[in-house]
C-alpha cells in the first residue's frame, strides 16, 4: 500500500504521525538521526523555484502549523546532521561567506561594506540582532535576512538552517529538486 492511501486511512494527525513513522521506518529511513517536519501550503507542491520568497526554500515545523490559509500539509523527514542552527552560520572562516555578507550590507542594507555593517550584517542573519530598528524593516526584510541565512547554510554544506520565529524553531530547508521528498500528509 502506498504512503498516500496508508495515511489517508487514518484520520486524525496523530494516527497518521504513527503510520507515517512506521512506513519510514520500513522503507529503511534513517529515523534514530531524523526529525519529522511539517509544511503548509495553500496550494498542492508540484515544482519549487529558485525565484521563491526564500530561494528555492521552504518552511517546517516540529507541528503543524500555518501564518496564512492552507489546505496542504506536508511531511519530510530530515537528518539532523543536515541542520546547522543560525547562530553557527558563520563560524568557520570562508571566503564565500565573507562575499554573502558584503552582497548583504551592499544590496539590502544599501550601505558601505565597512566592519561595521558587516558585522550588523552577520548579527541579523545569524539571529543575534533582530533589525527591528532598523530603517529598511518590514516583514520582507526579515524574509530577506531568512533567505540568506539559508544561502550560508548551504555555503557551509547544510540544507537546512535552523530558525527562531513566533512559533519557536522554524526549519528553512534548500528543497530545489528535492520536491519528491516531500510526503503529502493530508489534505483540507
Amino acid at each position: 500500500m502506498e504512503i498516500n492511501e496508508r495515511l489517508n486511512s487514518e484520520t486524525s494527525y496523530n494516527l497518521r504521525e504513527n503510520v507515517l513513522w512506521d512506513m519510514l521506518r520500513e522503507q529503511g529511513a534513517d529515523v534514530e538521526n531524523s526529525i519529522l517536519v511539517y509544511h503548509t501550503s495553500p496550494n498542492e507542491i508540484e515544482s519549487i523555484e529558485e525565484r521563491g520568497v526564500f530561494g528555492g526554500g521552504l518552511f517546517f515545523g516540529n507541528e503543524i502549523y500555518a501564518i496564512n490559509e492552507y489546505h496542504y500539509i506536508y511531511a519530510m523527514l530530515i537528518n539532523e546532521n543536515d541542520i546547522i542552527s543560525a547562530s553557527n552560520l558563520f563560524d568557520e572562516e570562508n571566503e564565500l561567506l565573507d562575499n554573502l555578507l558584503e552582497e548583504f550590507v551592499v544590496n539590502e542594507l544599501r550601505e558601505e561594506a565597512s566592519e561595521e555593517n558587516l558585522a550588523l550584517a552577520e548579527d541579523l542573519i545569524t539571529e543575534r540582532e533582530s533589525g527591528l530598528n532598523l530603517e529598511c524593516w518590514d516583514a520582507d526584510f526579515g524574509w530577506t535576512i531568512q533567505r540568506y541565512a539559508l544561502r550560508a547554510a548551504n555555503i557551509n554544506g547544510f540544507q537546512t538552517v535552523a530558525l527562531e520565529d513566533e512559533q519557536g524553531t522554524a526549519y528553512l530547508t534548500n528543497m530545489l529538486g528535492r520536491e519528491a521528498e516531500l510526503i503529502p500528509f493530508a489534505q483540507r
